[in-house]
């Protein structure tokens, strides 16, 4: 999808979007936006959005190779993609995953139901909260808008016709990372069932994870003709960064910068989230 039809999409989600020469702007958090996407690189000076910090946002974040001065780093993989890609390790899990698992695109009735009960149970095994992701109506509303576009996909893996885990994908036109317009995979959401991931068990010999997110991601450049695939922002979950980093992945150091309100100033040693936002 391109950036009109994308900000189409976040609009029927609900979400307070503008766009500034032609770059869009979601609001994340009351007074808060990003830039979409976010790995999206667009020619903004900081001088040209001051005004913005006082009209329509407190806070602006947005990525540019070009004037941006704050590393940020995203896991990334361009082609080629193949199971030499990944590490000796997981290639033997990827091929049993493949040779034991149904892996296809899924029917989205499925994802609405099956989809946030992994929701739920990702969130609780990984200690987290969402808000969104756990809740009924904006999860059964997010699948019901996300079915009427052609480039959000969803795929499963299934274990003896039981699904086991799922990803969700965006996939993107014309967006900038290395200075030229690409099409991009954007691995958004991941869900799955906590006994398929037992290394010890029946059920954890399938590897239904390592199985789709292969699928996927070759499918995303072979079938879709995807330049780049993405798996997200860097975290301080270690395990799961070594997990991303033998499924072939690679950090990619991109540029942003954070314009906050003055006033902002004042109020930042009283609200904790704040200084991570304008820590300098």
């Amino acid at each position: 999808m391109n950036l009109q039809t994308y900000v189409s999409f976040l609009e029927q989600n609900c979400g307070r979007v503008f766009c500034f020469k032609s770059v869009p702007f979601y609001e994340y958090r009351k007074g808060f936006v990003w830039s979409v996407p976010q790995f999206n690189s667009c020619d903004l000076r900081k001088e040209e959005l001051q005004n913005l910090v006082w009209r329509k946002a407190v806070g602006i974040t947005y990525t540019s190779q070009t004037y941006g001065c704050k590393p940020v780093e995203f896991w990334i993989r361009t082609t080629p993609y193949d199971i030499a890609s990944v590490h000796p390790k997981k290639r033997t899990q990827i091929r049993r995953g493949i040779e034991r698992c149904k892996l296809e695109l899924a029917d989205w009735g499925l994802i609405k139901t099956e989809g946030l009960a992994m929701n739920r149970e990702s969130l609780k095994r990984q200690g987290r909260k969402s808000g969104r992701l756990d809740n009924y109506k904006w999860w059964n509303q997010y699948c019901n808008i996300s079915e009427k576009f052609e480039d959000v996909l969803a795929w499963c893996a299934f274990v003896e016709n039981n699904v086991a885990n799922y990803e969700y994908v965006i996939i993107h036109d014309d967006i900038i990372i290395d200075g030229v317009k690409s099409r991009v995979g954007n691995l958004v959401h991941t869900g799955s069932f906590s006994k398929y991931l037992a290394r010890n068990s029946e059920l954890g010999k399938y590897f239904p994870n390592e199985a789709l997110i292969y699928y996927v991601t070759r499918s995303l450049f072979k079938d879709y003709k995807c330049d780049y695939v993405i798996a997200g922002l860097r975290s301080f979950d270690s395990g799961l960064e070594r997990w991303k980093g033998h499924m072939g992945f690679e950090l990619k150091t991109l540029q942003q910068n954070t314009l906050s309100n003055p006033l902002l100033k004042f109020v930042k040693p009283f609200v904790p989230k704040l200084r991570k936002f304008m820590k300098e």
